[in-house]
């Protein structure tokens, strides 16, 4: 019908983190290893995942399975982790109204 619609909201963008109180992990024992041995899966194995039109929400499942401190991380942790990932590997359009501007420089 060629009118746009407002987009929904990002759900990138919203927490849904627990209440610290009822998570009783700690991120104290998590060593950032600068040689990224907490992640099983290379950058070929994303990529050949990502060629294989695997979509962004469970290639970021898969990044999360692959990871040894994922599980022992607070669910705060745990959240940023998956948002940091999806706004990386998740493709996202935002389609405009053309304007006589944007169409002469196309």
């Amino acid at each position: 019908d060629g009118i746009l619609y407002p987009a929904a909201r990002d759900p990138i963008g919203e927490w849904q983190a627990a209440k610290p109180e009822d998570d009783h992990r700690s991120n104290a024992n998590i060593v950032d290893n600068k040689d990224h041995s907490a992640q099983s899966l290379t950058h070929d194995d994303i990529a050949k995942l990502k060629r294989q039109g695997v979509t962004g929400e469970s290639l970021v499942a898969k990044l999360c399975e692959n990871s040894a401190t994922f599980d022992s991380k607070t669910a705060f942790a745990q959240e940023k982790y998956v948002k940091k990932k999806m706004l990386k590997h998740l493709t996202r359009v935002r389609a405009r109204q053309p304007t006589a501007r944007a169409v002469c420089e196309a």
